[in-house]
């Protein structure tokens, strides 16, 4: 009832002003999940609802008031009416929040000459976990460097819900290294290379990432399946027969820590129970790029889902690093997205078998191809370059140069099942920095241009979109 009432009230005073609330923000990001801090800063855009109206000009705040409300619409702050300009990072000071708990807020600003200000609608944010000790009874397990693959079926029943749909279910993910998570065959989520970095070898500090899973809980009773693919990022260096080489890693492998509630009790945490296997990813490296074999793939059809035959799976292994000592906290920024797809400029083949494809400027991304009908057990090679070669390094020939990358191999590997239908590969735990992909060992001839596109690259909450030119034509 209180929500309802400010936003009311905040309708009827201020119907028509000069201004307008928006991009109201929890710890800079608009509707967060796992706010795990014990006092959020909440910050707003004030701007003039009409800039060429004369009488808006040169208004500015005098006032605001913050109304904070729990799930049950008790007031868990109001800031009264503040004398102040600030609107950003206004830091929360009222009832102590509870873990896992939804809070909507909200704002009233007023002119310098009295006039209120409407507001936006309400925000919300979804608290994490405030305190260390609620991680418990969940455990770092991992599968070794050769088997990136975790999954677990579990039902939801007894102390959680006894009958129908979750009102409420929030997973809880830690990963030390990359890792992309799925839950009854859905991917959680939009992010690229796991929870952003942290000093993960330092032991200091580990982001988990917070996702509202509510909608896709089986009903109880029924079984679930969460399935977790597990990839080095900066942390791990791999297997030692064939080293991922970025700078600061460590030889221990990819782990993950795991915890679900639902209506507030834990459901399923990480332990020994869970199952492992080696995935269709046999190598990633940031530096060095993914191999992928499809074939795997194939065999591992449904692994995301319940019901899928896990009984030569191996079980889950306890892990330990200075890493597992760290502070989790949750990942409140914006994570790695795919951003947009470039299409090719133009295409050339500096040599039989060879395609060298130009995306018209350098970005950090990947290669998607799709479409691909090649033979099974062929392996199609991609390697990525920021130039062309030219002198005095070599002649311009068309071919990519190199050099510069040291000894970065930037090179994706995919191995061919043989599908008459056609394959579809987006490298997973990689990225690369480029603007021209070489691409070879594609046994159905020359690729077209529109088999290729770039996928991602890092996006922030307000950036606008690409501008992204037409493609020309191709020779």
């Amino acid at each position: 009832m209180p929500v309802v009432l400010l936003l009311s009230l905040v309708a009827a005073a201020a119907a028509a002003t000069p201004a307008r609330i928006s991009h109201l923000r929890t710890e800079y990001l608009e509707e967060p999940l796992g706010v795990d801090v014990a006092a959020p800063r909440f910050s707003w855009d004030l701007a003039l609802a009409d800039p060429a109206d004369p009488a808006s000009r040169g208004r500015a705040q005098a006032y605001y008031q913050v109304r904070v409300f729990a799930s049950d619409n008790s007031v868990a702050w109001d800031s009264g009416k503040v004398a102040s300009k600030r609107t950003h990072l206004i830091v929360y000071a009222g009832n102590a929040l509870n873990s896992e708990s939804r809070y909507h807020w909200n704002v009233q600003s007023w002119l310098d000459d009295g006039t209120a200000v409407a507001a936006a609608p309400a925000a919300s944010f979804l608290t994490g976990l405030l305190d260390q000790a609620m991680w418990t009874p969940s455990e770092w397990i991992t599968g070794g460097n050769a088997a990136p693959l975790l999954r677990k079926e579990f039902h939801t029943s007894g102390s959680n819900r006894t009958s129908g749909a979750a009102s409420r279910a929030t997973l809880y993910v830690a990963g030390i290294g990359y890792n992309e998570v799925y839950l009854n065959g859905k991917k959680l989520g939009d992010a690229k290379l796991g929870s952003g970095w942290t000093d993960q070898a330092g032991g200091k500090r580990v982001a988990y990432s917070t996702f509202d899973v509510t909608s896709l809980l089986a009903p109880a009773g029924s079984a679930n399946a969460l399935g977790v693919a597990l990839g080095n990022g900066w942390f791990s260096c791999g297997e030692a027969s064939a080293p991922t080489t970025q700078p600061g890693c460590v030889d221990s492998p990819p782990q993950l820590r795991l915890q679900l509630f639902v209506e507030g009790l834990v459901a399923l945490s990480t332990n020994a129970s869970w199952k492992v296997s080696a995935g269709p990813i046999s190598y990633n490296s940031l530096y060095n790029g993914e191999h992928y074999d499809a074939r795997v793939a194939e065999k591992l059809e449904g692994w995301t889902s319940a019901g899928f035959d896990d009984r030569a799976w191996a079980a889950a292994a306890a892990a330990s690093s200075v890493a597992n000592k760290a502070k989790l906290s949750s990942a409140l920024f914006e994570p790695t997205r795919h951003l947009a797809r470039l299409p090719v400029r133009a295409v050339t083949s500096p040599a039989p078998g060879v395609q060298v494809f130009d995306f018209g400027q350098n970005m950090a991304g990947v290669v998607s191809l799709t479409g691909l009908r090649c033979e099974r057990g062929s392996n199609v090679t991609i390697r990525h370059a920021e130039l062309l070669t030219h002198p005095p390094y070599g002649p311009r020939d068309g071919s990519i140069y190199v050099g510069n990358l040291r000894k970065a191999q930037a090179t994706d590997i995919y191995t061919c099942r043989g599908d008459d239908e056609g394959e579809d590969y987006v490298p997973t735990f990689t990225q690369h920095g480029f603007r021209y992909a070489e691409v070879s060992g594609y046994t159905g001839g020359l690729l077209e241009d529109d088999q290729v596109s770039n996928v991602f690259t890092r996006v922030f909450a307000k950036r606008p979109p690409l501008r992204i030119p037409p493609a020309t034509t191709h020779s």
